[in-house]
């Protein structure tokens, strides 16, 4: 699903019905949704799937990743069911994972390159944790960093 969002807080969407009605349909299938943090703070996406308008009773893990824990605890894809990972990097800030962790996300740190979160070892944490189909809704960057190494095995 996808709209975009202008730099005045407005947004339009860029796909159709249709296609937001497949893409919550898919979301009721798969173990984990990912996103960047950047696509939280664009569109306070929810993350849930809601096929023909309502809430499934099968939900995704619910995965941002926010290397520096920017994501606002009021953010609507935390919500209430316990079911967000923050994927942190290195920079994050104790007082922000607390923050986090208060409003009711799970944050876990993956020191990566830089400022980045490792993207291997987020995607072994899932395994592990038994999410083993995950879909990466975005945005771009993220997206980038994921063919880039190597992780993608559908499109």
């Amino acid at each position: 699903m996808l709209f975009r969002s202008a730099r005045d807080g407005s947004a339009t969407w860029i796909t159709g019905g249709p296609a937001r009605e497949l893409a919550h349909k898919l979301r009721t299938q798969v173990d984990a949704i990912l996103v960047g943090g950047t696509t939280i703070l664009a569109d306070d996406s929810q993350l849930t799937a809601r096929p023909r308008g309502k809430l499934a009773a099968r939900q995704p893990l619910r995965v941002v990743i926010d290397s520096i824990s920017a994501t606002p605890p009021d953010a609507k894809v935390i919500g209430a069911d316990g079911r967000c990972l923050i994927a942190a990097g290195r920079d994050a800030h104790d007082d922000d994972v607390a923050r986090l962790q208060a409003a009711g996300a799970e944050v876990v740190r993956f020191p990566g390159p830089g400022r980045r979160v490792d993207l291997r070892a987020l995607l072994d944490h899932l395994t592990a944790r038994g999410c083993i189909s995950v879909m990466a809704e975005g945005g771009g960057t993220v997206l980038g960093a994921l063919f880039d190494a190597g992780l993608v095995d559908k499109v």
